[in-house]
């Protein structure tokens, strides 16, 4: 019994460790900034936020984010009057996970490449997908 619980202990301290590195991560609130700037993001994200990183990545209302850094994200959400702006010569790839990887209900401007990742094995194959609402 207290192998158990002792196991029991450590599977819930190792699982809970995890949680400093995957959390959901949302655009300042005060106008956004550069993707790459920590000070873009709350928590502040050095390097900005990728699908390594983050559960979900939110760019709140109001804030403008201009990814300045080749990035994979996933479950990221641009909310209404929120933009998103891929830089000139920047790529973003939109991870290929459960769900929609990429919601916009603000405004998404591609002035760089927009690239929807293929992820082969495990079957079946998945692709990253872009699901555009009231935004353009």
């Amino acid at each position: 019994m207290k192998s158990l619980l002792k196991q029991s202990f450590i599977l819930i301290l190792v699982l809970s460790s995890f949680s400093g590195f995957a959390q959901v991560i949302t655009s300042n609130g005060t106008g956004g900034g550069n993707w790459s700037n920590g000070a873009t993001w709350i928590p502040n994200r050095p390097g900005g936020p990728t699908n390594i990183n983050s559960t979900s990545i939110i760019i709140a209302a109001g804030d403008v984010v201009n990814v300045d850094v080749n990035v994979t994200i996933d479950q990221a959400q641009v909310a209404s009057t929120g933009t998103l702006i891929i830089n000139g010569g920047i790529n973003l790839t939109i991870g290929a996970g459960p769900g929609d990887d990429l919601t916009v209900d603000g405004i998404l401007t591609n002035n760089g490449t927009l690239t929807s990742a293929f992820v082969f094995p495990p079957p079946p194959p998945q692709v990253g997908v872009i699901r555009v609402r009231n935004g353009g």
